[in-house]
C-alpha cells in the first residue's frame, strides 16, 4: 500500500513532502525487508530509490 501510495503521488492533491515524509516515518514501522521487496517488485524507480533512502536511513545507527 506504502509503495503504491508513492508510485502515484503525482496523482495527491495533497503536498508531496508532507506525504513523503509521513510515509518515510511510518515505514520505520514496517518490516523493512518485506518493504524493500515491495518496493523492488511493484514500485518505479523513483519509488525504489526512495524506500532505498528512507529504509537506509532508518537502520542507521544513531549519534550519541
Amino acid at each position: 500500500m506504502l509503495v503504491d501510495l508513492v508510485n502515484n503521488l503525482d496523482r495527491l492533491a495533497e503536498s508531496k513532502g508532507e506525504v513523503l515524509a509521513r510515509v518515510k516515518a511510518r515505514a520505520a514501522e514496517f518490516d523493512a525487508p518485506r518493504l524493500k521487496r515491495a518496493a523492488r517488485a511493484y514500485g518505479n524507480v523513483q519509488t525504489q530509490k526512495f524506500f532505498a533512502e528512507a529504509l537506509t536511513a532508518g537502520m542507521a545507527p544513531h549519534a550519541g
